[in-house]
């Protein structure tokens, strides 16, 4: 499935209690569920799991593992506390139309979500931000900390909306960048 095959509804609705679960099925699962995260992550969907009897799978896997790994990545924030703007509300653009973009603003630190939902390797992607939804007044410059690297930049404030800012991700990747008023 595609991002942009996502129905309108799971947007409109409260989408967590039907958030998908995901898929334990021995075929493909490791590419299915790194393709269903990388489109959840700037939806604000987190995937659901759960036993229920028997005949569901234990936990365990690749795709349980996947799991995992996006809650642990989330863990440090307490998400209730931000303002979601998700992939379609155009508060992150990219320069690919398969990296999507989502904003946890109006909380500390506000975070920018960039998520590759193709198969394939993308670099060099530009990408804004509406700084606006971040949630914090109009510093003359930002800090930028990529959770997967560690990585810290301070950029003027204007970089966050012009464009030059770019990135790469593997297929069915996301980044989490955490952004602060820089000094």
């Amino acid at each position: 499935m595609k991002i942009t095959d996502v129905p309108i509804i799971t947007r409109l609705a409260e989408s967590i209690p039907r958030s998908p679960c995901p898929s334990y099925r021995p075929d493909d699962t490791l590419d299915r569920n790194r393709n269903n995260i990388s489109q959840f992550v700037v939806l604000g969907m987190f995937p659901a799991w759960r036993a229920t009897g028997p005949s569901v799978a234990p936990p365990g896997g690749p795709g349980y593992e996947l799991t995992l790994k996006l809650f642990r990545d989330f863990k440090p924030y307490r998400l209730e506390t931000y303002r979601f703007h998700d992939a379609f509300s155009g508060a992150v653009k990219t320069g690919s139309e398969d990296v999507y973009g989502a904003v946890y603003g109006s909380a500390a630190p506000p975070l920018v979500v960039l998520s590759n939902t193709s198969r394939e390797r993308r670099s060099g992607v530009s990408w804004r931000v509406d700084a606006s939804r971040l949630g914090f007044g109009s510093p003359a410059r930002v800090s930028l900390r990529d959770t997967r690297t560690n990585e810290t930049r301070t950029v003027p404030l204007a970089a966050l909306s012009d464009g030059s800012l770019q990135t790469e991700l593997e297929g069915w990747t996301y980044a989490i960048l955490e952004v602060t008023a820089a000094n």
